[in-house]
């Protein structure tokens, strides 16, 4: 009658045996994990139904001995790991609301979701000049974070057009040990969009998505400069004779917080295939604007990273897809 409910149990059975040649010692743990989950499904009204859902998961991992790391001129960082075994418990929990009514071709949802995350080592950085060391400390680390996000979406059949609003807010809390000192940060983050697909004639679509996310973290006593990131895509896809398919897609990426290298982003991408009984015949060129980098910048913990990475150039390829099935 409108009510539906899942549960399960997994259990897992570890067996760790950690070698350390530096000490000359071995040391052997087993366990037995246990990790519950459970859904539940909801039909409130005929257009309503709620969904919900929670699980817990425990792990149990030897982090290796090893050395690891970038010696550079200008960038220093060496990772190193203790022979401490980690423990760690993960559980997450949401609910979600489900509005459909195809009468008024209005679609719409809202979800919350709350995790929570603790084991029994910390990652740490200490700085030594110009160079950086991350290794693992005996200290409870516990982190934990709730999210809210929703989407309401409108089919307009006058215009052939589809217009989605999503929305969110994410909030985490976590420890970040540096120079031996643990500090309470706190992040958050405000995603809005637009998507927008409609029909521009028999044989043309057009699909139009644009996503701003503004974020920042802060720490008891300091709240730092937040970022400011947009994400535009454009596409435009022809079908002709139902064999024929011709897709053109732009891509636009902004980032005000980008110190080095280009805040304003352009990729274009373009394919074209052809379909013959049980063979499609593909012909795509990826990156035809020749963009070399792409550039991003993100908070993470106290930490303001920017990261730059080497795209490949121009390039065209010609594929073939067959199908082996009736």
């Amino acid at each position: 009658r409108g009510f539906h409910i899942t549960g399960g149990l997994g259990l897992t059975y570890s067996d760790l045996l950690v070698r350390d040649k530096v000490q000359g010692s071995d040391r052997r743990l087993g366990k037995l994990l246990f990790n519950p989950n459970i859904s539940m499904d909801v039909e409130i009204t005929p257009n309503l139904k709620l969904l919900a859902s929670g699980s817990l998961v425990n792990n149990l991992g030897a982090p290796s001995s090893i050395y690891s790391g970038y010696i550079m001129t200008d960038y220093r960082i060496i990772g190193s790991r203790n022979g401490d075994i980690a423990h760690g418990r993960y559980q997450t929990y949401s609910a979600e609301l489900r509005y459909t009514d195809a009468l008024l071709s209005l679609f719409g949802s809202v979800k919350a979701d709350y995790w929570r995350s603790r084991s029994n080592l910390m990652y740490g950085t200490e700085y030594y000049g110009s160079l950086s060391r991350v290794g693992t400390y005996n200290i409870d680390n516990l982190s934990q974070g709730w999210g809210i996000e929703g989407k309401m979406e409108k089919r307009f059949d006058a215009i052939s057009t589809t217009v989605g609003i999503p929305v969110g807010f994410r909030r985490t809390w976590m420890d970040v040990l540096r120079q031996e000192e643990v500090m309470p940060v706190s992040t958050w983050s405000l995603p809005v969009g637009l998507e927008v697909s409609s029909r521009l004639a028999r044989s043309a679509f057009l699909e139009y998505c644009i996503r701003y996310v503004r974020s920042s973290s802060s720490t008891q006593d300091e709240a730092f400069s937040p970022i400011n990131a947009l994400h535009q895509r454009l596409g435009f896809n022809f079908v002709f004779f139902k064999r024929l398919t011709f897709n053109i897609s732009g891509e636009h990426y902004l980032n005000d917080a980008i110190t080095s290298g280009s805040r304003n982003i352009f990729f274009l991408d373009a394919h074209i295939s052809y379909k013959a009984k049980r063979t499609e015949y593909i012909l795509e060129g990826r990156n035809l604007l020749n963009t070399g980098t792409y550039n991003q910048r993100i908070w993470s913990g106290i930490t303001n990273c920017q990261y730059n990475y080497l795209l490949r150039p121009l390039s065209v390829m010609f594929k073939i897809r067959f199908s082996l099935g009736a």
